[in-house]
């Protein structure tokens, strides 16, 4: 959704010449003696991107590899998608808008001590953090945030390392989030 508005201004010439002596003049509305108006017009694109998720559906669980290859983690229990820039079929999220975003994710691992418990956020098939556990006994877990510059359609995930293992369960203890901190020019 976009919106444009435009304000109408007056000032004197002595006091906005100076305003704009190394750059270019705003658009000029209409003038009378000493005193022109100038029209400031501005849109605002809607800024509101925010999306939150977990690994497994509520009642479900369970072990999630070891893969031969790295796989896409898809995060399906979605709390909070505002501004549907996460797709829970993909696990893929997509920049609406050029700015800087802030991501979180987590890992958890359960009664696999030979298999650690590895994952990355990647942004353009490039990986950026990694969050690494590997546990003698029990549980283990580690999570890690980055903020990332994002031009409109770059691409973040998280990825599950090959030979790795991760488990969740209804406790929701891998995690995906993310939120736009504010839009660049």
């Amino acid at each position: 959704t976009r919106a444009v508005f435009c304000i109408t201004f007056s000032l004197e010439l002595d006091i906005i010449n100076p305003l704009f002596s190394t750059g270019p003049d705003p658009p000029l509305c209409t003038g009378r003696n000493n005193i022109s108006q100038y029209c400031l017009c501005f849109s605002i694109t809607d800024r509101e991107i925010a999306f939150s998720a977990a690994l497994f559906q509520p009642g479900k669980g369970g072990n999630v590899g070891p893969f031969t290859t790295e796989i896409t983690l898809i995060y399906r229990n979605v709390f909070t998608n505002i501004g549907n820039a996460y797709n829970p079929t993909t696990g893929i999220f997509t920049a609406p808008l050029k700015g800087a975003y802030m991501f979180n994710f987590s890992v958890y691992g359960h009664w696999n001590p030979s298999t650690p418990s590895t994952v990355s956020i990647v942004k353009n098939e490039q990986r950026v953090v990694v969050a690494h556990g590997h546990q003698d006994q029990y549980a283990v877990n580690s999570s890690k945030g980055v903020v990332l510059i994002l031009e409109v359609g770059d691409v973040v995930y998280v990825r599950l390392w090959s030979g790795r293992k991760i488990y969740d369960n209804e406790h929701n203890h891998i995690t995906f989030s993310g939120y736009l901190l504010f839009p660049l020019r």
